[in-house]
């Protein structure tokens, strides 16, 4: 069969020292060397797009592997075979631009030249656009655009196709020309096509020699079969691993992308994993090497609501949080800069905070820890002295204390739809520990270009100052009240942040933990194929079970073909009726031993009581025909056990004795 596909050979032009290379074109490296045994016979497909409107001055070629444009007689091909388009198929016949040609030079494209290009559908004329005239304004304007060759203007393209194609493709630009014999533009300005004219004229081609692709559920659904699959590019290096099956990673990855900062690809720029079906709903995880930073992403309902961790080691962390999934305290972002600063973001709070940070006093927080360890050594000191005198001393443990805080800060939205003015409503609270000061400043009222302030100092005193001076000066009771206030919210600010240290202590541990213990979900995929596989192994045992040979362990090694003597069935039918009697007596004694055991201990306890029953409470004697009434249950049940074994052990031996004297391979006994 023959495929509609445009062959061509894909190589550098030869130079000339006649010829100057233009530089406003792209080179590249010459392959023309005599190590490359593939030279000129390199099949390759690209684009044609001929001269006319939309500012295409020249016929020029465009590679889709690199979107570069090169005029037809400076372009790196060797040859051209084949063109096509919607319509057509033409054949190139001009000698000299065929194959193995230096460069293509003064190719002509003018596909109405049958001495030139011979189509493959005879008598198919090119489709053209149809032009649709209103004025006499764009009349002449199309008029100029008109090309010397009668198009309409249009830029035509013949678009390739890649291999295996049994179609005409719609890739390409669709050219088409105006059909003036073919339509007619009325009154209206629409445009009625003639009915003599087929204009769905379609180029057939052969169907394909290449067998159709039949990829099974399975393998589509593990996205990789072999369970790996690795691509190299320019300084990049991407890895595909299967995302379910036995060839699938015990981490969840399924892709992995590194970009390198050198082409030998040994100096990594960044890192990027993505996972899947991991029980911690990590998705993503970004390293950039350059800086160290670490981006890692999970999918909703992961542990803490966390949505995202970016952190610089020793440097920052900063971590988004699903507030869907934070409805205690609808928490946003919480960012860490270690030992500085802590800052968190919230959103659709009750009591409209928007934002709180808190700074550390990084030389307190160094004198607490020297204060502990101080401490610390001294107790151990004290110890060792008290001890034994040869004692070997131990490193001092001890637990550094949380670091101090400097400063607190937040900040309030101002609530919608409120009855209190704008200007009294709390826009932020600042709690200085470090002066001893409380700052409290309100939001901008209508018409106001300053905020009401009040300050509040450890030492009792206090500055306020109001904005609107039509609203009552506070007195002191109530600005003591307000300080009490403010000292007991600083106390639960405080506790709270403790809290939030001790969670982000909490959310550390568990991601360290959740990456030593990697566990991952079982999709609805492989739950299927473990319940078919389960399901035609218990098949399968059936199948065993009911092809299982009753007499085959007691016969003897025999020539296929002769029957079994007197004395060989004989032997044959004794060692399997023996058998069966051994399990069968054996069965009766594991009963037999249990109730002897049982009654054994009901004589036991019976004479226990009658020896201990003047000295024994109420309780006990209860306890007593309790137990006796269990043992003598017990009893009961064994005693029919074993009737209703014996009855049937005498039926299985009969039925067993008159198979065996059925089976014809017994047939020397009858």
């Amino acid at each position: 069969m023959i495929l509609a596909e445009e062959l061509a050979k894909m190589a550098p032009p030869e130079s000339k020292e006649s010829e100057a290379p233009d530089k406003s074109l792209p080179q590249r490296p010459n392959l023309a060397t005599a190590e490359d045994k593939y030279y000129g016979r390199r099949v390759h497909s690209w684009v044609l797009v001929r001269a006319g409107s939309r500012e295409m001055a020249e016929t020029v070629f465009i590679e889709p592997t690199t979107a570069r444009k090169y005029p037809t007689d400076a372009s790196p091909y060797l040859g051209l075979e084949y063109l096509w388009n919607h319509s057509n198929f033409w054949v190139n016949i001009q000698p000299g631009t065929i194959r193995k040609v230096p460069a293509i030079k003064n190719l002509d494209t003018n596909l109405k030249d049958t001495t030139k290009w011979e189509p493959v559908r005879a008598g198919v004329e090119e489709i053209e656009i149809p032009v649709v005239v209103e004025d006499a304004e764009q009349e002449a304007a199309t008029g100029e655009a008109t090309t010397e060759d009668g198009d309409a203007g249009t830029a035509e393209t013949e678009a390739p196709t890649t291999s295996g194609q049994d179609t005409n493709v719609d890739n390409a630009a669709k050219a088409r020309k105006s059909m003036t014999d073919a339509e007619d533009v009325n009154e209206e300005g629409d445009v009625s096509i003639s009915p003599e004219i087929d204009v769905e004229q379609t180029l057939e081609m052969p169907a394909s020699w290449v067998p159709k692709m039949v990829i099974a559920q399975e393998d589509f659904d593990t996205t990789c079969p072999r369970g790996h699959k690795t691509t190299r590019y320019h300084r990049c290096i991407h890895e595909l691993f299967a995302v379910f099956g036995p060839c699938s990673r015990w981490d969840g990855l399924v892709e992995k992308l590194c970009t390198f900062s050198d082409d030998a690809c040994k100096n990594k720029s960044e890192e990027r994993e993505t996972f899947r079906r991991r029980k911690d709903k990590l998705c993503e995880r970004i390293v950039r090497h350059s800086d160290e930073t670490k981006i890692e992403r999970f999918e909703y309902g992961s542990a803490y609501g966390i949505k995202e961790i970016r952190e610089i080691p020793d440097v920052e962390r900063k971590t988004h949080f699903y507030v869907s999934s934070r409805a205690a305290d609808q928490l946003e972002t919480r960012h860490e800069v270690f030992g500085k600063r802590l800052t968190e973001t919230f959103s659709g709070r009750d009591d409209h905070m928007v934002y709180r940070s808190i700074v550390y006093d990084p030389e307190g927080t160094a004198r607490a820890i020297e204060e502990a360890r101080a401490k610390a050594e001294a107790d151990a000191a004290a110890a060792a002295a008290s001890g034994p005198a040869k004692r070997r001393p131990k490193k001092v443990k001890f637990e550094e204390p949380p670091p101090v805080i400097a400063k607190m800060t937040q900040k309030f939205e101002l609530p919608v739809n409120s009855a209190v003015p704008p200007h009294q409503c709390v826009s932020k609270r600042v709690f200085d520990i470090a002066n001893e000061s409380i700052r409290v400043d309100y939001h901008y009222g209508s018409g106001f270009i300053t905020t009401t302030q009040k300050w509040f100092y450890k030492d009792g005193t206090s500055s306020i100052t109001l904005v609107n001076p039509k609203d009552p000066k506070p007195t002191e009771i109530e600005i003591q009240e307000e300080f009490h206030a403010l000292c007991v919210t600083e106390k639960s600010i405080a506790s709270e942040i403790r809290d939030v240290e001790r969670e982000i202590k909490d959310i550390v541990m568990n991601r360290a933990k959740e990456e030593m213990a990697i566990d991952l979900l079982s999709p609805y995929f492989d739950i299927s194929r473990i319940k078919t596989a389960e399901e035609s192994d218990d098949e399968e045992e059936a199948e065993q079970d009911a092809g299982f040979d009753y007499l085959e362990p007691y016969m003897p090694p025999i020539i296929p073909g002769h029957d079994l003597t007197v004395s060989e069935a004989a032997e044959a039918m004794e060692g399997c009726l023996n058998a069966l009697k051994e399990r069968l007596i054996d069965r009766a004694n594991i009963i037999k031993g249990r109730l002897d055991r049982e009654d054994a201990a009901l004589v036991k306890r019976r004479n226990a009581f009658e020896r201990d029953r003047d000295v024994m409470t109420p309780a006990e004697e209860e306890e007593f025909n309790r137990a006796c009434e269990e043992s003598t249950f017990k009893i009961n049940i064994l005693n029919q056990r074993l009737e209703r074994h014996e009855e049937i052990s005498k039926r299985r031996f009969l039925e067993l004795d008159a198979k065996l004297r059925a089976d014809p391979r017994l047939a020397a006994l009858l």
